[in-house]
């Protein structure tokens, strides 16, 4: 044991740091025993500190684990999921002068010559390329190179059960590599130990993975995944998303780069993409950092962005580390799940669900990338009507729909409650808050985030185009008036694809392209009209349409005119309910890019290498 103990010593030397946590020390000392480990610890404890030490203890007793008597330098191999993940862990370790590869940008020769200059401590890489590649296969096989590994690490490791077995034999398993990671033992030596590592796991999730990775006599160090800083919230909203995050509009208008970091989620990419022109439309010039004299117009220098797995290389990058520094111009990011798993970014405080993750596991760890440093933040979830689909898990719509804690119902999912609960019920979530008899509650008003006050307001206000009771103003006739002209306005847009004769000429692209108002934008805007929807919002959403300016003119002169009609029995209601239609197109007009991507991930380039 003192062996060891000299061992985790002479690591924490190696990375110049001062001590390990109680839970990671636990860890690296059943890893240096032989063990395997699975590590189940809560966002921001520090779990990648694990198998960042480990080569260097192991460099001190080479005799514990991999071959006796080694005299080469240890190296980990480190499974992630994510390119983006794993290029972060591989520059924050040379920025500590540590050598570290990324298996998917590296030749065959190039991994040999660093493994052989004894300088590569770590190999990162997905399970594709570990196990699909046969020249990595047959380097593992190799005994000088199988030699060297001293652990294998698989990062993330729930993606195992997640993504590597299919659904009971009902449909194909998302990565199939996933699956197979247990192959990876076989091609190591059998003293090799694995290190399973995860914020989110439940106990049927720990026990699959533990079967399928082949663990044996495996260690668990575990601690409640509960967060006790980050205070939850669900509110049910309209499917508005001007409505909805007007507030953080006029934040970044009225403060610019000083405004507080936003991270939003959205369910898919096209909720990214509808926000993220949303933002630009209402922002125009003031959506740019322009407190260093930087250029407006320039994307590098806008306040907020998009992040999603079709989003390039290059601009990723970017975005992190604007989202990253004290003084980056990044203040608001779209989200969709790529940005979930293991991105570190510090003095984020407020996250925004706009529709509810797939599982629970999901929504723990996209709320868990707030509040890293331990101070308070707000987890808020917005639920429109249709947003809890058949993909949303029924923990899930539970924790949504619940008038009981929000965070025991979380917690009950993990078989555990908090460790230390919030120093007060308010803190803890919405539902806590209502019944919190704490002197500043007795004393003040119910204390709630910026977020979830400013989404609240917005619903108390009068909408423009709607009284009181959220009935659309436009009576039957006006309705059928505001069709005609809409089909007018988009015969006008196609007049300059008329010959002489005033027929219509062929067109490539189509007269719903041309004139920029298809047949199903029309539909769209009459049923926002009746449903009460925002109608900015919904022409926003729909990339490529032209004008919105004149067509929203179109209908306030419309409701306009309407306000001095008095015949309550042909108007329509949308009813009384908090919430009203999710989407503005059915299923069968989503395009299958949406549907990959309403999916856990898009399994494209970017995300797998």
């Amino acid at each position: 044991m003192e062996n060891i103990l000299n061992s985790i010593e002479y690591g924490l030397n190696k990375l110049s740091i001062d001590s390990l946590k109680p839970m990671q020390e636990k860890a690296i000392t059943a890893f240096l025993e032989g063990q395997d480990v699975f590590v189940n610890l809560p966002t921001g404890y520090g779990k990648s500190l694990i198998y960042q030490i480990a080569p260097f203890c192991s460099d001190y007793l080479p005799d514990k684990i991999g071959v006796e008597g080694k005299s080469n330098l240890q190296v980990a191999i480190v499974v992630s999921p994510l390119v983006a993940l794993m290029r972060d862990q591989v520059e924050s370790l040379r920025e500590k002068g540590i050598n570290a590869i990324y298996l998917g940008e590296c030749r065959l020769e190039d991994l040999k010559r660093e493994l052989n200059s004894g300088d590569c401590r770590f190999i990162f890489a997905s399970p594709e390329s570990l196990l699909e590649r046969k020249d990595t296969r047959q380097l593992l096989q190799t005994k000088p190179y199988r030699d060297m590994i001293c652990g294998l690490f698989v990062d993330e490791v729930h993606c195992v059960a997640k993504w590597g077995m299919n659904s009971h034999g009902t449909k194909k398993a998302f990565r199939k590599w996933y699956g197979r990671l247990s192959e990876l033992r076989s091609l190591l030596n059998s003293t090799v130990p694995l290190v399973a590592l995860t914020a989110t796991a439940s106990f049927a999730v720990q026990r699959s993975v533990i079967e399928e990775l082949c663990m044996k006599n495996c260690r668990i160090v575990s601690l409640s995944p509960d967060r006790n800083n980050i205070r939850y919230c669900v509110i049910k909203v309209n499917n508005d998303l001007e409505r909805n995050f007007s507030w953080l509009i006029m934040d970044l208008m009225d403060k610019g780069v000083n405004a507080e970091r936003v991270l939003v989620f959205c369910r898919s990419l096209r909720y990214c993409r509808a926000l993220y022109f949303l933002f630009r439309k209402k922002l125009g010039d003031h959506g740019f950092d322009t407190s260093k004299n930087q250029k407006i117009n320039d994307d590098r220098n806008r306040l907020f962005a998009m992040f999603h797995a079709q989003t390039p290389k290059t601009v990723k990058e970017s975005v992190l580390e604007s989202f990253r520094k004290a003084d980056g111009s990044v203040r608001v990011v779209f989200a969709s799940v790529a940005f979930g798993m293991g991105v570190d970014v510090k003095s984020v405080y407020t996250v925004i669900h706009y529709g509810p993750s797939n599982s629970i596991d999901d929504y723990f760890q996209e709320s868990g990338r707030v509040g890293r440093d331990g101070k308070e933040s707000n987890a808020v979830l917005l639920v429109y009507k249709q947003s809890l689909s058949k993909c949303v898990s029924k923990e899930m719509k539970l924790y949504a729909h619940s008038s009981s804690c929000r965070r025991k119902i979380l917690l009950s999912h993990f078989s555990t409650e908090a460790d230390t609960p919030p120093a007060a019920l308010h803190m803890c979530c919405d539902i806590c808050t209502k019944v919190c008899q704490c002197n500043n509650c007795k004393v003040h008003d119910k204390p709630v985030s910026h977020a979830e006050s400013s989404i609240l307001c917005s619903y108390q206000s009068k909408d423009p185009l709607h009284n009181r009771n959220n009935k659309s103003n436009l009576s039957r006739a006006q309705v059928k008036e505001l069709r005609s002209k809409l089909l007018k306005l988009r015969h006008e847009r196609l007049h300059g694809a008329t010959d002489t004769q005033g027929n219509l000429r062929p067109l490539y692209s189509g007269p719903d392209f041309t004139s920029g108002i298809s047949l199903k934008m029309i539909d769209l805007i009459i049923s926002s009209v009746r449903n009460g929807d925002n109608l900015s919002s919904s022409l926003t959403e729909t990339v490529g349409v032209h004008d919105v300016d004149d067509i929203l003119q179109l209908i306030n002169n419309i409701a306009d005119d309407a306000d001095d009609d008095d015949d309550d029995d042909d108007s329509y209601s949308s009813g009384s309910e908090t919430y009203c239609k999710s989407d503005s197109t059915s299923d069968s007009d989503t395009s299958i890019e949406d549907k990959m991507i309403d999916q856990v991930y898009l399994e494209s380039d970017d995300e797998v290498d």
